[in-house]
């Protein structure tokens, strides 16, 4: 692996060809619409203030069922920078909440959803891939088909959350 700034020099010279920043800027934009339009089409719904845009590891805003935000969970849509992957995770909203709802998944061996094999250094309690190649060329669409996924995925955890 190259060191610190030797990956600098590499940065400068992506930074000066311009299209990492159209294409960050675009990111942010369709990410920042895309919560906008959950926000404004189902408002029985909790959505964060903002989103976190992170590190370009990540960036998730959540968007959460009230009926899972009284179990302290919550839903986040995550868009995995590396792959360009849209996720949707439940997790709690802390560690505790986390915990306990883990387990009953484990416990009931619930496989509809990826679970991860321990909470240990996991920030998700159940997770499920919408789209491993975002078409952005046609960001109605692609709205849709997020839209679409996130909702089922909340769906089905509301109905196994309501039987526990």
């Amino acid at each position: 692996m190259k060191s610190f700034p030797e990956c600098m020099e590499t940065y400068k010279k992506l930074m000066n060809k311009g299209e990492i920043q159209v294409a960050y800027s675009g990111l942010m934009e369709f990410i920042l619409g895309l919560r906008n339009h959950l926000k404004n089409s189902h408002p029985k719904f909790y959505v964060s203030g903002n989103f976190y845009q992170g590190y370009m590891d990540f960036t998730y805003f959540s968007f959460t069922p009230n009926s899972l935000k009284k179990h302290r969970l919550r839903v986040a849509i995550i868009f995995v920078h590396k792959t360009l992957e849209f996720k949707v995770c439940l997790g709690g909203l802390n560690k505790k909440a986390q915990a306990i709802y883990w387990e009953k998944f484990i416990e009931k061996g619930w496989n509809k959803y990826e679970i991860p094999k321990s909470i240990k250094g996991s920030d998700f309690i159940i997770e499920s891939t919408i789209t491993t190649e975002p078409d952005f060329s046609n960001p109605k669409d692609l709205t849709n088909q997020l839209e679409k996924g996130i909702l089922k995925f909340a769906k089905d955890v509301e109905l196994y959350i309501s039987k526990l």
